[in-house]
């Protein structure tokens, strides 16, 4: 984890320590490297904390974030703390964040930077009181990538960053047994199917004439803090009883 990312030089007292986990699989990266599983243990701790402090997930979000303001990082890069706030409200905004949704159904929120790019999410996703199966109905999606030179290219690479990350979340898993990797393929290796996509994905892409930046994929995170994803195949229960979703 890089000692720049949030919410390093958002908040006051910040120290960050690692340990190097051995492992004597190898590994590679997922896509984007740090910026995508990283983003599940920062977003899912910020949620656990507004959950702690009995707050709106989003307001909480911007309360971290403080006022608008440019923050020099590293390279030249400045992170623009406006941008970051813009995408945010305007997921929440278009997701009609602050509507009563049915019992059993809820709705949650992240967002990251990468690369120049500002990206947020807001999920509305149905639980199964009975047994615990998730389902992601809704995902509002809002971007600043700069000046989008291909507006639909923007929009396709959301759309399938969003389902990827979904599968991710719900069922992708590779687990090793006697050394060796027991999937294979597709066939158990499952990503997400048509039927388990959400019926509706909107992506908004901000107006912008700043410089074109690269759109970096965004994992999208479980339905409630967890230590380990896919979430599946144990069933989510009970999570549809807070006020807030826990999909971050």
């Amino acid at each position: 984890m890089d000692s720049l990312d949030f919410p390093a030089l958002f908040v006051p007292n910040f120290r960050l320590e690692f340990t190097v986990a051995e492992s004597g699989v190898p590994l590679g990266y997922w896509r984007s490297v740090d910026s995508s599983g990283n983003q599940f243990a920062l977003s899912s701790f910020f949620d656990e904390a507004a959950h702690a402090a009995s707050r709106d997930p989003l307001e909480f979000l911007l309360a971290a974030f403080g006022p608008a303001r440019k923050i020099s990082i590293r390279n030249n890069e400045t992170f623009d703390v406006g941008r970051r706030r813009a995408v945010v409200e305007l997921a929440a905004e278009k997701s009609g964040w602050h509507k009563p949704l049915a019992p059993g159904r809820g709705r949650g929120i992240a967002a990251s930077f990468g690369w120049g790019s500002y990206v947020a999410h807001v999920a509305e996703v149905t639980c199964d009181a009975k047994t615990g199966a998730v389902h992601v109905d809704r995902m509002a999606c809002a971007i600043d990538c700069g000046t989008a030179i291909n507006p639909l290219g923007v929009k396709a690479q959301m759309e399938g960053a969003i389902n990827f990350g979904l599968a991710q979340t719900l069922k992708s898993a590779i687990t090793v047994e006697a050394g060796r990797i027991q999937q294979s393929n597709f066939h158990d290796y499952e990503v997400l199917r048509m039927n388990e996509a959400p019926s509706i994905i909107e992506v908004y892409i901000v107006p912008s004439a700043e410089p074109p930046a690269v759109v970096a994929s965004l994992e999208f995170l479980p339905w409630r803090p967890l230590s380990a994803m896919p979430s599946s195949p144990q069933p989510v229960k009970g999570s549809a009883a807070s006020p807030f979703a826990r999909l971050i």
